[in-house]
């Protein structure tokens, strides 16, 4: 694959699904683990032990490189505001750091894979598979969200927050993971159609 071009029409439609998907995430699953889950388990309100977001950023990043990372941050900053009350300033943070977590890791991948740094992880064939390298940017970038949103929403004084996205999103990458395998056709489809304008 390497360096992938988007067109307007691509960039929209990762920002469209990627909002899709966090609409999904705080209306369907977070009510839905707040009814299966006791409130003491809960107890900070941006955590999740099924965090869907994460995974498909890391999966965009995977498949596309650098060249989606406007779609993402954006779609990140207005998930936020529509998603929580928080501050334009605060959103901005969370959604800039949301972005490095993926981003950085793609980065550092593909250097050492030695690719073209802003181009998608599975350029090249590697012997030791795509499951890998997706394993792999799957737990830096996971490490990083969790580090870096814990530092945002340190207030909410729970000592559990860290933990908590780093089983979320460990989680929801792997759900996205299996999903995308079970699309991958498709997906492959989608790309190359994405790759062409």
């Amino acid at each position: 694959m390497g360096l992938i071009k988007l067109s307007l029409k691509a960039h929209i439609s990762v920002f469209i699904f990627l909002l899709i998907v966090f609409a999904f995430q705080f209306e369907v699953i977070k009510p839905t683990e707040t009814l299966l889950l006791p409130l003491d388990v809960l107890d900070a309100d941006r955590a999740s032990y099924f965090f869907l977001p994460h995974g498909v950023k890391v999966l965009i990043g995977f498949l596309l490189g650098l060249v989606s990372l406007p779609a993402v941050f954006l779609a990140q900053v207005v998930g936020a505001l529509l998603h929580f009350d928080m501050e334009p300033s605060i959103a901005l943070l969370a959604a800039a750091f949301g972005t490095i977590a993926v981003y950085v890791p793609v980065l550092l991948l593909n250097y050492m894979l030695a690719q073209p740094l802003g181009g998608s992880v599975p350029a090249k064939h590697h012997q030791i598979g795509y499951f890998r390298v997706y394993l792999a940017l799957v737990v830096m970038s996971t490490f990083l969200h969790a580090t870096l949103h814990s530092a945002v929403f340190h207030y909410e004084n729970s000592i559990s927050l860290p933990f908590k996205y780093l089983v979320g999103d460990v989680v929801g990458a792997s759900f996205v993971f299996g999903v995308a395998l079970l699309f991958r056709h498709y997906i492959a489809k989608k790309l190359v159609e994405m790759s062409r304008g």
